[in-house]
C-alpha cells in the first residue's frame, strides 16, 4: 500500500517582508511628526483657549492629517519591496474625452496595455495618491487611498474609477518620458479603502488587508509596520485601527 505524504511549508508568500524594526521606527517617527505639527498637546491647549471656533478648526483638520499619514505610511511600506518604484509627487495626469470614451465603451482588459500621449491634456485631470511600478513584472498600479467609502454613492465611485482608468492610459508614456525611461507594459487601478465594508476586489476597490498582494510584501498589512498605527490610533482617530 502506497502512502501519500503531504508536505507543509511555513515559507512566506513573498520574498520581501515589512516585519522589520527599521520600518516600524520610521513610521512611528512619521506619526510623531504629524502629531507634533498640528495635534500636539500644546496645539490642542491653545485651540481650547481660543474658543469653539479654533477647536472646530482642529477637529476638522483631523481627517486631512489621517489621510496624509495613511498615504505616506503606505508609501514607506511599499518601498520594502526593492522591485517597486513608488511615486507620490507631481503625478497630475490628463483625462481626455477620448480616454473617457475608450473606458466607457470597453472592458479594462482590452486597454490595460495601451498608452496615450501624456503631453496631450485637456481641462480635466486626475492626481493619484500613489503610482507604483514593479520593474520586474512591468505592471503599474494607479492607487487612490480613501479613509472610508461609506459616504460615497455608487455613482460617485463609478465616476472616480472612470477618471482613474482614463488617466491610467497615459501612465506608460509618463513613466518613460518623465521618470528615467521606466517601462510599464500594463496599468491597473486600485481604490484602497480604509473601511472594508464597500470593497469589490474584482472591481478594483481593495481593503487594506490586501496590501501584501498589492505591494508583494509579506506582513505589509499585519506585520511590524502595522504596530505604530495601532499604538497611535486613539490620537489620530479610528481610521488607523484598520492598518
Amino acid at each position: 500500500m502506497n502512502k501519500t505524504i503531504l508536505k507543509t511549508t511555513t515559507a512566506p508568500l513573498y520574498t520581501f517582508s515589512a516585519d522589520c524594526h527599521d520600518l516600524g521606527d520610521r513610521i512611528d517617527g512619521l506619526i510623531e511628526e504629524v502629531i507634533a505639527s498640528s495635534l500636539s498637546t500644546d496645539a490642542l491647549a491653545q485651540s481650547l483657549s481660543g474658543g469653539l471656533a479654533e477647536v472646530g478648526t482642529i477637529l476638522r483638520s483631523i481627517p486631512g492629517h489621517e489621510g496624509r499619514l495613511l498615504e505616506r505610511g503606505l508609501a514607506m511600506i511599499a518601498r520594502s519591496n526593492p522591485d517597486l518604484v513608488v511615486l507620490t509627487q507631481n503625478l497630475r495626469m490628463p483625462v481626455t474625452p477620448a480616454a473617457l470614451q475608450l473606458v466607457e465603451k470597453n472592458s479594462p482588459e482590452h486597454y490595460r496595455s495601451l498608452t496615450l500621449d501624456a503631453d496631450h491634456g485637456g481641462r480635466k485631470s486626475y492626481t493619484p495618491d500613489l503610482l507604483i511600478l514593479n520593474r520586474r513584472t512591468r505592471l503599474a498600479h494607479v492607487v487612490d487611498v480613501k479613509r472610508s467609502l461609506l459616504s460615497y454613492e455608487s455613482t460617485r465611485i463609478d465616476d472616480l474609477k472612470a477618471r482613474m482608468l482614463a488617466a491610467a492610459l497615459v501612465v506608460p508614456d509618463l513613466l518613460y518620458k518623465e521618470h528615467r525611461r521606466l517601462v510599464a507594459e500594463e496599468v491597473r487601478v486600485v481604490i484602497l479603502s480604509g473601511d472594508d465594508r464597500k470593497c469589490d476586489i474584482e472591481g478594483g476597490i481593495w481593503p487594506l488587508s490586501h496590501l501584501d498582494h498589492l505591494f508583494e510584501v509579506s506582513g505589509a498589512y499585519s506585520g511590524a509596520s502595522a504596530r505604530p498605527f495601532r499604538q497611535h490610533a486613539p490620537t489620530c482617530s479610528g481610521a488607523f485601527a484598520h492598518l
